[in-house]
């Protein structure tokens, strides 16, 4: 993950939003690091009812990266 330390920055801030905007910006197609998102979503309390719509369709694939 090329942007970890913006990633880890937002969180330490309280931006719970921003760090999951960058965490899937750099995961691209990569399964593992969707993966390492889901579960950053789900330990931040982050669901797809209650995330902008920008990352509605992302938290939304999350039941299928964690449970192939």
């Amino acid at each position: 993950m090329a942007k970890a330390d913006a990633l880890f920055t937002a969180l330490n801030k309280g931006d719970k939003i921003k760090a999951l905007q960058i965490c899937f910006e750099d995961a691209d197609d990569d399964l593992e690091e969707k993966k390492f998102c889901c579960i950053l979503a789900q330990k931040v309390g982050i669901t797809p009812e209650s995330a902008p719509e920008e990352l509605k369709d992302k938290l939304s694939s999350c039941p299928l990266v964690l449970n192939p």
